[in-house]
């Protein structure tokens, strides 16, 4: 039996910052009540709250309100009330009062994460009867019950790590709804804080007699048996039914032993663990963090339906999947709904696409649509890794034909959305591949106007990456006309100047030298060819690119100087 390896990196979420752009690639951000407001475009978002420090914003035909970093403490009362996500992370919130947001009738998600929350009262999420998603994390809540969640019956989604947690008999409500089966995705993660005897101890796993472990507490007494017959003892899976063998590694065999659960014993040095065709379902919570050399793990043939996430977390296992495991792990990323789950499955995924062979089976497993289906995720930290998974697969040329189908998608987000974003820098990586050869450049023909506004725009790392796709274009003939006819902006030109790093100045130098070489190549520079005024064109031949390029002659760096030269004469 082959031994198959997981390979699963750690990452956390973090706060969504959603933008979409309007059809042409007009920019949609609104800046209310901002010094120097949005910027016009075509298809600019209807602001429905002008004059407020925050902005609402509508994507995928869903309203958002984003308050976030705002050094709010309370919620405004011209807020619209038709919003369906709430983003107020990161402010100075710090009591939850009774019917706070019960104007917010349709609100979906409610993110309060990062704030200094210390007290939830019983009906501050009164009249949220549509809410699914509630973000408590990292915050000053000490002690919480059920009854806050009265009004909420649709929630399926809760975070709240990170707050010091006192876990007493006050906290046995909430911990008993946190365990029910159904409500799997409420309160991963939390940890007691205090007291000591349960500091670091998880919410769900907590049992309410150690909540409630007082003196003269008789609940831990021995209940008399009614019946007479003995009481029924459930045994935990042995890990004594397999086999353990010392050369030539630590190996634990545990093959075909009808086991239902992972043994609970597993010796902590034991390298390789084979767990195949039995009948295990489902793994627990950190089923394997105390084998602490697991280098080997086998689990095929057991039919499992359900990982839980914080079983994604060991770096120990540093061997890429085989097909077998990215079949399971494209069901799971296409099943679930968790965004932890998403984020850790697409970062394994991309990790396991840089390796040639693997681009090949996630391709034929129908894993490209997939991924794909990620970067309309309104989770932005969902969306990046999603496009960097696309990026590594976008190196297989068969793999191009199946995720060209994105690049119009991709080019919009890159346009419209958070300038200088990790999402925006991971679309452009993906452009970037997806223009190494002619054969999708034309794709991106009508966003070339939009790549240069980010490009003139954008930081240090921005310019590098638009400058990496705009040169692809540029060393295709076929592409010079529509890049010479873009309306450009004359701040294009500072890029030229002397004193921007060199890695931005000798790529605006390829571009020019490029398109003169194309033209030269067509000999039309003779015949004077006729674009636009605002044109790229009237910008690269004008009397001030020339004086420009005359003083980078004298630039005080070698490699500047020789590509100056390079470029021909015009």
């Amino acid at each position: 039996m082959r031994v198959v390896t997981i390979v699963i990196l750690l990452f956390f979420c973090k706060a969504a910052e959603l933008r979409k752009a309007s059809p042409g690639g007009a920019r949609n951000r609104v800046n209310h009540g901002r010094a120097g407001g949005s910027r016009k475009s075509s298809n600019p978002v209807k602001r429905y709250a002008p004059g407020l420090p925050c902005e609402v914003y509508t994507y995928l035909h869903e309203k958002y309100l984003d308050c976030q970093e705002r050094k709010l403490v309370y919620v405004l009362p011209d807020w619209p009330q038709d919003l369906l996500h709430m983003l107020l992370a990161r402010n100075k919130i710090r009591i939850l009062k009774n019917s706070m947001f019960s104007k917010f009738k349709k609100l979906k998600s409610l993110d309060l994460q990062q704030n200094e929350i210390s007290k939830i009262e019983s009906e501050a999420f009164f009249g949220l009867n549509k809410l699914t998603t509630l973000l408590l994390q990292h915050n000053q809540i000490k002690v919480l019950t059920e009854e806050v969640f009265i009004y909420t019956p649709l929630l399926s989604y809760l975070r709240l790590y990170d707050n010091p947690w006192h876990c007493t008999c006050e906290m046995e409500t909430l911990i008993s709804m946190l365990q029910i089966p159904r409500n799997r995705n409420l309160g991963n993660y939390a940890k007691c804080e205090s007291p000591q005897e349960l500091k670091n101890k998880k919410l769900r796993q907590i049992k309410s007699e150690q909540l409630c472990n007082e003196e003269g507490n008789e609940q831990l007494e021995p209940k008399p048996q009614l019946s007479g017959k003995p009481p029924v003892i459930k045994t935990e899976v042995d890990s004594s039914l397999c086999h353990n063998y010392v050369f030539p590694i630590q190996t634990l065999d545990c093959r075909r032993k009808e086991l239902k659960k992972v043994p609970n014993n597993i010796p902590p040095d034991i390298v390789k663990l084979d767990l195949s065709h039995n009948k295990i379902n489902q793994l627990r919570p950190k089923e394997f963090e105390d084998v602490h050399e697991l280098k080997k793990l086998n689990l095929s043939s057991n039919g499992i339906q359900f990982i839980d996430p914080e079983d994604l977390t060991s770096g120990s296992y540093d061997d890429t999947l085989n097909a077998e495991q990215v079949q399971k792990l494209l069901y799971l990323l296409e099943s679930t709904e968790d965004p932890i789950i998403i984020e850790r499955a697409l970062v394994t995924l991309g990790n396991n696409a840089a390796f040639s062979a693997n681009q090949i089976v996630i391709r034929e497993l129908g894993g490209i649509p997939i991924v794909g289906s990620k970067i309309n995720n309104p989770n932005q930290s969902i969306k990046e890794k999603a496009l960097n998974a696309l990026n590594n697969l976008s190196v297989n040329v068969e793999n191009q034909i199946k995720i060209k189908v994105y690049v119009s998608q991709v080019c919009e987000d890159v346009i419209s959305g958070p300038l200088n974003s990790a999402v925006q820098l991971a679309g452009l990586r993906l452009l970037t591949n997806m223009t190494v050869t002619n054969a999708h450049q034309d794709m991106l023909s009508s966003y070339i106007t939009d790549l240069f506004h980010v490009l003139v725009t954008g930081n240090g790392s921005t310019k590098v990456q638009v400058l990496k796709l705009l040169l692809n274009l540029s060393e295709n003939p076929a592409m010079t006309d529509q890049l010479l006819d873009a309306q450009v902006d004359s701040s294009f030109l500072s890029l030229l100047d002397g004193h921007v790093p060199k890695e931005i100045l000798l790529r605006a130098l390829t571009l020019l030298q490029n398109i003169t070489n194309c033209l030269s190549e067509e000999r039309r520079l003779a015949t004077q060819p006729a674009f636009p005024a605002g044109s790229l064109f009237s910008l690269l031949y004008g009397k001030e690119c020339a004086q420009k390029m005359k003083a980078l002659v004298h630039h005080h760096d070698a490699d500047v100087k020789e590509k100056v030269t390079m470029i021909p004469k015009f």
